[in-house]
């Protein structure tokens, strides 16, 4: 799945073309949850795109401002 995911975003900035729409802010929390384990970093470390595209995402204020403490 995480495979896919980084294909895609290789041919595109966001998961839905140029722009975030609502399927990139629905993927983010569950793919940085995947992130947020020390399995899913080793995973996700080494794909170029989708380690691109969270840190695309994160920096969003809709994103900033929802954050779990300490995170």
């Amino acid at each position: 799945c995480l495979d896919l995911f980084n294909n895609r975003l290789a041919d595109s900035k966001f998961f839905s073309g140029s722009a975030p729409l609502l399927s990139d802010l629905f993927l983010y929390p569950m793919i940085r949850a995947v992130y947020l384990t020390p399995e899913g970093r080793n995973l996700i470390d080494p794909m170029i795109a989708l380690k691109r595209w969270l840190g695309m995402i994160e920096v969003r204020p809709s994103v900033t401002i929802t954050r779990w403490p300490g995170e």
